[in-house]
């Protein structure tokens, strides 16, 4: 089976011409000197923090330098259409939490981008879950999920808990909650860090990501009485589910993404895809994933993305309708 000598010949021309030329899409995408890796949360973010660890370990393996950018503004939304304005060559990555795609759409009357028509998943990067905490605010001998309604019902003045915003997932944690164990809890909206308010008792409670309550755990003013998740996270083995506490359909959790505008060359996802999960099997990443993070790193399929983002469209749809939650 010795290759007829001519078609060698011309596969060689070939080559040399598409060498001279600009690819056609057919050829392997060539991907930009440069990719940005675009956060919509601030600097020590979790989704930020994902990035900044990724980063150097692509380098080199989709392109010579890789940056993380922060585009601030609208709920992490901002950056979404930052991507999307931007060249589709490859050059811009999003990296973004899951309910900016897969909640959103169900929040807002108005949204400036399709997330399953105009994104094209890349790789998952990481779950992470949600915490229910109380603060000093509430009386010491509230324990438990029960405990909290059984306060609120009694102290209907001071019954409160805090969010980073209206329609974002805590606050549906919250909302899932007064739902599950028929009790009322004015919710406080819009605190980018609901933390000192509660610490400082002012606001009873807060429904804040697990990550970064950890980072409190050492404060003696601080309660959690849940976690997400369908087991117990690993970091707060004493903190009991929600499920465990007789409150279903709290089991989910938070997840990050990549993410690139439909439209870039034909077989950059999978390129991308392929070569984050080349560095999710780096010792050298690993090492310093786990310094940095509290949650496991987590790579994906292109089309195992987009399967998991299209079934959170349709579960938190579900549960917007039932909390009765109004569009802005």
């Amino acid at each position: 089976h010795m290759t007829h000598p001519r078609l060698g010949r011309r596969t060689v021309l070939s080559a040399a011409v598409a060498a001279a030329c600009p690819a056609p899409s057919r050829a392997q995408p060539r991907t930009p000197d440069l990719v940005k890796l675009v956060v919509g949360l601030p600097p020590g973010s979790l989704p930020d923090v994902i990035a900044r660890t990724l980063a150097p370990h692509l380098a080199g393996r989709i392109a010579p330098a890789v940056v993380v950018e922060n585009r601030l503004g609208a709920g992490a939304r901002l950056a979404v259409d930052s991507v999307l304005q931007g060249p589709r060559d490859g050059s811009q990555v999003l990296v973004t939490p899951s309910g900016v795609l897969t909640l959103a759409p169900h929040t807002f009357r108005t949204l400036s981008y399709r997330p399953f028509q105009d994104l094209q998943p890349v790789s998952l990067l990481g779950r992470a879950g949600f915490s229910f905490c109380v603060g000093p605010l509430v009386d010491p001998s509230v324990r438990t999920l029960r405990d909290f309604a059984d306060w609120c019902r009694a102290h209907p003045a001071q019954a409160s808990y805090a969010s980073l915003a209206a329609g974002s997932p805590p606050h549906f944690v919250g909302e899932m909650l007064k739902r599950a164990l028929q009790f009322d809890c004015t919710h406080v909206a819009g605190r980018n860090d609901p933390a000192p308010e509660v610490l400082g008792g002012q606001i009873a409670a807060m429904s804040k990501g697990s990550v970064d309550v950890s980072r409190l755990a050492g404060d003696p003013r601080l309660r959690v009485l849940a976690n997400t998740g369908s087991a117990r996270w690993p970091h707060m083995p004493d903190t009991p589910t929600f499920a465990e506490q007789g409150v279903p359909d709290l089991d989910w959790l938070d997840w990050y993404g990549a993410y690139v505008p439909a439209g870039v060359p034909p077989g950059l996802a999978a390129k991308l895809s392929e070569a984050i999960g080349a560095a999710f099997g780096d010792p050298r990443f690993l090492e310093q994933w786990r310094t940095a993070l509290l949650i496991a790193p987590e790579a994906s399929k292109p089309e195992e993305l987009d399967r998991l983002g299209r079934a959170d469209l349709e579960r938190w749809a579900g549960v917007v309708r039932v909390t009765g939650f109004v569009a802005e």
